[in-house]
Parts: structure tokens; sequence; C-alpha cells
């Protein structure tokens, strides 16, 4: 039986979209589109801005009532048959991570869980603002990598889709998609 899901690319200015058709055997392609953010709104595109303090426009935040994020899948939705998509990848510019390599004395990932927001918390760009990370642990040693997102950005970003029927099941940089 096929399983049809939504991959969402954000780049610096458009929101792209892709849907798959994956099987046991194969994945494949079925329809894609572009909007440009520029189609849905004024101001900037979604760029490092929406990573910096308050002050500077965020390209996320409401505008006239709704992101242009959501404009722009609203407008996404228009151009893709996107029935039966449950589920989405989805891309995110690469400035809106921090990316770290720890090394750390524990196996356990529970442990790690516990302990490395402690570890990463000093270097992150806006301290002061909840973060989300996730990391994966080398078989071998203690390193441990990690990708850090404001919570703030994901939460706007999984309600947007949620909003729309579709569960979010994987968060991305931009060019780390493997």
């Amino acid at each position: 039986m096929a399983d049809r899901f939504l991959t969402l690319d954000i780049g610096p200015d458009s929101l792209t979209g892709v849907v798959f058709e994956a099987s046991l055997k194969k994945t494949v392609p079925l329809d894609a589109a572009r909007v440009p953010f520029e189609a849905v709104g004024p101001g900037s595109a979604a760029t490092e801005s929406d990573m910096t303090e308050q002050t500077q426009p965020d390209p996320g935040a409401p505008d006239d009532g709704e992101s242009r994020f959501e404009s722009a899948l609203d407008r996404l939705e228009t151009e893709l048959d996107l029935s039966g998509c449950t589920r989405a990848v989805l891309l995110m510019p690469t400035p809106w991570f921090s990316a770290r390599t720890s090394q750390l004395p524990f196996k356990s990932e529970a442990k790690i869980a516990q302990i490395l927001p402690l570890e990463l918390q000093p270097g992150l760009p806006l301290e002061a603002e909840p973060w989300i990370t996730d990391f994966k642990r080398r078989e071998k040693g203690g390193t441990v990598f990690s990708l850090s997102c404001p919570a703030r950005v994901i939460r706007r970003h999984f309600q947007a889709l949620k909003d729309r029927g579709i569960q979010p099941t994987m968060i991305l940089p931009r060019g780390f998609a493997a």
C-alpha cells in the first residue's frame, strides 16, 4: 500500500512543496510547486532575521493575522493535491539552527538527553529563549552531534501544518537532507 507525504522546503525567497508516494520498493515524486513569498505579501522572506531580536522584521510573525509561511502554505494547497498527505518533512533555513559536536562521558541516550541542554545553553545565540534540541551519538566514543532550533519557530511551523491535518514527522536544516 502506497503512502503519500509532503516535503516542504522553506527557502530564502519561496516555499517549495513536493508530494511523494512511498511504497515498500520505491518513493516517487508525484507533484511539485513553488510559491514565492513576494506573491503572498510584502516584507522580507524567510531569512536569518527570524533568528534575531524582535526589533527586526520576523518573516514568521503574524502579518495581518497570518504569517507569510501560512499564506504561502495556503497558496501551495491550491496548486498541489495534498489529499492523503498526513505526514510532512520540513526543511528549514540552516541559519535557524545551532549545530554542535560535544564530547560527553555518557552512553545512555536518556542521560545525554538530560545533560545536553545544560551543556549547550551557554553557546546558543538567543540564550533567554527556549530551544528544542535533538542529537545523535556515535557508536564509539562519547561524541554527540546536536541540532537546536528555537522552540517558537518549530511550534509556529508545526501548528500551521497541524491546522491543515498534516503531522510534521521530521525537521531538517536545508542542505542536510539525505
